[in-house]
């Protein structure tokens, strides 16, 4: 399985590391909510033994072991730096939880192992999503439940500025592309479950984060926009030829700026969750 190179966490300098670790953790705090709502409903409440593939710094297990106490949970990451940070944030859990270093398409677990089998954002990052679907189901007992978390930014929508800010995501969705991400994947996590004989009862569900001055700070750049534009402001954009120069500079000096003072401004964008359990 190839895994991209525009995401590889031990590559990373150690200041990156860092925000990156905090930005992972935020990220799954962000939705918590919602997480927990729809786990709990699919299964995750009936589970015993629980596996988190990608779990990174273990921001997932976090939020289900606080709550559900009585389970015991797996984290796997090919990362040895991202698990350090993983196993210093559940020192207090040794007993119910257990991090191991493996790639996600070669899970280190028998045959039949967990009741609960879930993923989140690590798909979009792999050459073949499918290799990893096979072995979540491989490592799920029959009747349990294996669910994948992804994003689609091409759900992304934006008021005012619709249309000039969507040419940065279709941007940075082609240029994720070129380099390995997938970060249309959510569209297609249906047909990826229902195309593996031993899934049944295959459920798609779209979880929309809308966004207006209520609730994000005033002035605030949309996460998506801020991670588009990264640290070089889309420089690497016209460099592919997938912005023009003037497309990037009235972006960074009119649309974005204007958008984001805009007191009636709105953003939507959208987590697709999907859910399936593995034939008995």
């Amino acid at each position: 399985m190839k895994i991209n190179s525009s995401y590889q966490f031990d590559r990373f300098k150690p200041e990156r590391m860092q925000s990156e670790g905090r930005r992972l953790t935020k990220n799954v705090e962000s939705h918590s909510q919602t997480l927990m709502q729809l786990f709990l409903e699919k299964g995750l409440y009936e589970a015993q033994k629980v596996l988190d593939v990608g779990c990174g710094t273990g921001a997932m297990i976090d939020l289900f072991s606080n709550v559900l106490t009585d389970k015991i949970y797996y984290g796997v990451d090919n990362s040895s730096e991202i698990l350090d940070i993983a196993k210093k944030q559940h020192e207090r859990k040794e007993e119910r939880v257990t991090f191991v270093q493996s790639n996600a398409n070669h899970l280190p677990f028998s045959d039949n192992s967990f009741d609960f089998v879930y993923t989140r954002l690590v798909l979009m990052h792999n050459s073949n999503p499918n290799d990893i679907i096979r072995e979540m189901i491989r490592v799920c007992k029959p009747g349990g439940v294996i669910c994948a978390v992804e994003i689609d930014d091409g759900t992304q929508v934006f008021h005012p500025y619709g249309e000039e800010l969507s040419k940065l995501i279709n941007a940075n969705i082609m240029y994720a592309h070129l380099n390995g991400t997938d970060r249309t994947i959510g569209r297609k996590l249906y047909s990826f479950f229902v195309n593996e004989n031993s899934v049944s009862d295959v459920n798609i569900i779209i979880q929309t984060s809308d966004y207006s001055n209520k609730n994000r700070k005033n002035e605030e750049m949309p996460i998506l926009l801020k991670f588009a534009l990264g640290e070089d402001e889309g420089k690497r954009f016209v460099e592919q030829g997938l912005l023009t120069e003037n497309e990037r500079m009235e972006l960074v000096s009119t649309f974005i700026p204007e958008f984001c003072s805009d007191p009636n401004r709105f953003e939507s964008s959208s987590f697709m969750y999907a859910f399936g359990k593995k034939v008995d």
